[in-house]
């Protein structure tokens, strides 16, 4: 929670949070021009024991940690060197989760544990 109302545009805190995520990254860009606000992370080759569908649920629920902290960000992309790429919207998993994201401190206690629930580990 040290990374609690991050920014988009605090690329230190961003790559930070990655890290805590676990994510092999080989570039971050930080879109923080004009709206919509994008993180997207060029991620490393994945292991090709993991299925895809659960690489993306992986990749939600890392975009779901991601919009919990980073409050203004609209849009996450991991792109992988085969192509393959998972974007998430704020809107897609606020409807997705039941929640919304970017609550308070106070308000996140209420859905925390529901949404962490929900992330597959690898």
């Amino acid at each position: 929670m040290g990374y609690n109302q991050s920014f988009v545009g605090d690329a230190s805190a961003v790559g930070n949070i990655l890290t805590l995520l676990d994510v092999e990254r080989e570039k971050l860009a930080l879109s923080t021009d004009s709206r919509p606000y994008i993180i997207h992370v060029f991620c490393m080759a994945q292991k090709d024991s993991i299925k895809q569908s659960t690489l993306k649920e992986i990749y939600m629920g890392r975009s779901a940690v991601l919009f919990s902290l980073v409050k203004n960000v609209d849009e996450i992309k991991f792109s992988f060197p085969v192509g393959k790429e998972y974007v998430f919207t704020r809107d897609e998993l606020d409807h997705l989760y039941g929640v919304t994201f970017g609550l308070s401190v106070d308000d996140r206690g209420k859905w925390i544990k529901k949404v962490l629930a929900g992330i597959p580990i690898v």
